[in-house]
């Protein structure tokens, strides 16, 4: 079973291992960040106590022909994680129950100047039909 939200991150919403700020303003961010995932998630119905899931986020820039590199956007990421585990999607973020995120970029859609839509899409690895089951090799 697979679960998406979009969050519309405005240009001051945007943490990137290249852009330098304060600590007060990095902290302010990922605070609004984890809210704004949580607050997503419970809108949109997400489900809770999964045991395992897969998390992949696409990053839509209004200028999608300018080069980057989304690996760059993984401060971003991380609260948008930490809001969905508040929320109460996995019991924590540890490899035990999550796989990801894994960040991707698109230019299917082009968000309006100064907005970056972020599609975070949750998938239930124990559903039926999630893909190959987890098992351990004996």
């Amino acid at each position: 079973m697979s679960y998406v939200m979009r969050l519309k991150l405005e240009r001051g919403m945007i943490l990137t291992e290249n852009r330098t700020v304060s600590v007060y303003a990095r902290n302010r961010v990922r605070r609004e960040l984890r809210m704004r995932a949580k607050l997503m998630a419970h809108g949109e119905h997400f489900p809770k106590n999964l045991q395992l899931a897969k998390i992949s986020m696409t990053f839509m820039w209004h200028d999608p022909r300018r080069r980057r590199d989304v690996a760059n956007w993984m401060p971003t990421a991380k609260p948008i994680v930490d809001g969905l585990i508040d929320y109460g999607l996995l019991p924590d973020d540890s490899n035990r129950y999550l796989m990801g995120p894994f960040l991707h970029s698109s230019d299917a859609e082009t968000p309006p100047p100064g907005v970056t839509w972020v599609d975070v899409e949750v998938i239930d690895w124990n559903a039926p039909d999630a893909g190959p089951s987890v098992r351990s090799i004996s």
